[in-house]
């Protein structure tokens, strides 16, 4: 049995000599789908990242607001499960939730015929110009030649000064760069909500 929607490849691959050429294509085809495939895993590390850093900045608000730690305290607050949860209580009473919002091909006419992907991460808490100029400083940080294990040895990339989420960034950055691929990760302030998002743009 053929299915119908491919019968025409079996005819080209038996009765002419088209099925080297063919081959090549296919190989061709699926190298690039596994090039690509960095993609995925750099996307889906940088934003296991931003949610974990957005969770701490936003439980770290909570707990300063509503006096529940020290100054200083909050890391230490937040590592046993029953403070995690009356932390979590406090964001439910107050309707302060983070928010992961996916949109697929927004605006799609300003990328052409490119699929686009917007991921926004925003949490109550605002960053400082201080804080987010350094934040773009680091986001933008070389990172060729440096490998994820010498960031986990306390190597080169243990210097950068940036969490994980920033180095996933830049390697996403350089290797979209080197294959033409549009990306882009803003950080955005909005004072008047006191929120913080970052959004994630890329075009396929």
């Amino acid at each position: 049995w053929i299915d119908s929607r491919i019968w025409y490849l079996y005819f080209i691959i038996c009765n002419t000599n088209m099925r080297p050429e063919m081959l090549r294509a296919f190989s061709q085809m699926v190298a690039v789908y596994l090039k690509r495939t960095q993609i995925a895993t750099h996307l889906s590390n940088l934003l296991m990242e931003l949610v974990q850093n957005a969770e701490k900045a936003h439980s770290e608000r909570i707990i300063v607001r509503n006096n529940l730690a020290g100054p200083g305290e909050a890391d230490r607050f937040l590592r046993k499960a029953e403070n995690r949860k009356t932390v979590s209580d406090f964001a439910l009473q107050k309707n302060e939730l983070l928010t992961l919002a996916w949109n697929m091909n927004p605006e799609r006419n300003m990328i052409g015929n490119q699929y686009r992907i917007q991921i926004t991460i925003s949490n109550y808490g605002l960053v400082n110009e201080i804080q987010r100029a350094s934040i773009n400083q680091k986001m933008n940080t070389n990172v060729e030649g440096i490998s994820l294990a010498e960031f986990y040895g306390g190597g080169e990339a243990d210097k950068l000064g940036a969490g994980l989420g920033l180095l996933y960034n830049s390697y996403l950055e350089d290797y979209c760069r080197e294959e033409g691929i549009y990306y882009r990760c803003n950080i955005v302030p909005e004072p008047k909500l006191e929120k913080t998002s970052v959004i994630v743009d890329i075009a396929l």
